[in-house]
Formats: C-alpha cells, sequence, structure tokens
C-alpha cells in the first residue's frame, strides 16, 4: 500500500459523501414540492365539488326566474367572469408567479385568452 492510496480514498469518500449529502438535499426539496401539489389539488378537487353543488342549486333557481331576472343574471354573470379573470391574471403574473413562475406564466396565458374570448 503506498502513501496515497489513504489519500485517494478519502478523497473519493469525501466525493461520495459529498454526492450524497447533495442527493438527499434535492429529494427533500422534490419530496416538498410534491407535497405542496398534492395539497394544491386536494383543495381544487374539494372546491370543484362545493362549486357543482352550488351550481346545481342555482341552476334551481334560475329555472324559476322571470326572463328579466335571467337576463340580470347572465349579464352580471359576465361582468363578473371578466373581473375575475383579470384578477386572476394580475395574480398570476405576481404572486404566484414569484412563488411558481411556469404555473404563474400559463395561468396568464390561460387567462388572457379568455380575456379575449369575453371581448369578441
Amino acid at each position: 500500500m503506498t502513501d496515497q492510496e489513504p489519500d485517494f480514498k478519502q478523497f473519493l469518500e469525501s466525493i461520495l459523501v459529498s454526492i450524497n449529502a447533495q442527493t438527499n438535499v434535492r429529494f427533500s426539496e422534490l419530496e416538498e414540492k410534491i407535497e405542496k401539489i398534492e395539497q394544491q389539488i386536494a383543495t381544487l378537487t374539494l372546491a370543484y365539488g362545493e362549486t357543482a353543488i352550488f351550481l346545481e342549486a342555482l341552476v334551481g333557481q334560475l329555472a324559476f326566474a322571470s326572463e328579466d331576472a335571467q337576463k340580470n343574471f347572465h349579464s352580471t354573470l359576465s361582468e363578473s367572469r371578466k373581473s375575475m379573470i383579470e384578477v386572476m391574471q394580475n395574480a398570476a403574473e405576481g404572486f404566484l408567479g414569484n412563488d411558481s413562475p411556469v404555473v404563474g406564466s400559463t395561468l396568464s396565458d390561460l387567462a388572457e385568452q379568455k380575456l379575449s374570448e369575453t371581448d369578441q
């Protein structure tokens, strides 16, 4: 055994320990991101369920409303929808975009598309 072998062995061990530490950090970060995404999916699923029940009740009420009430409802709904899309676009570019740039950019682009559809 030469004098260089223990040094080389320590060098390799330090490289492997460093690689292992970096890998563990990245896996931890990935696990945190996956957990956040799972929480967001669960929140969206619950929100969709609540929205479905609300819409079912609203459609039932709207079916018995007068023609003027129905027209007013649709007009208010159209304006509210446009306002909501504008708010979401602004939030996507700022608040959401800072935390998750890809999601923020995608949401902003989708909102812009929806706004152009409402102007037609």
